[in-house]
């Protein structure tokens, strides 16, 4: 019996689910082949392409509600 929990059809980690055929912390995988993984936004988890996340979904801090450092804020780094 095979226990995987999710089969993106390469061997890359990084990109949600692993060489192994793990879902990675911060992602949320749905189908199973091939897997579709996409980074869970708002978890308190920087995974994948997420630029920032701070567990919530509220804008005008310092991460915006879709996980993106918000231009006022990177501007002033």
């Amino acid at each position: 019996i095979i226990n995987n929990e999710c089969e993106d059809n390469n061997l890359i980690s990084g990109d949600g689910c692993t060489d192994k055929c793990e879902i990675e912390t911060g992602f949320t995988c749905t189908n199973f082949y091939p897997s579709t993984c996409k980074t869970t936004c708002s978890d308190g988890i920087k995974a994948g392409e997420e630029e920032c996340d701070d567990g919530n979904l509220i804008d005008n801090d310092e991460c915006s509600s879709t996980c993106i450092i918000p231009k006022s804020i990177d501007a002033a780094a």
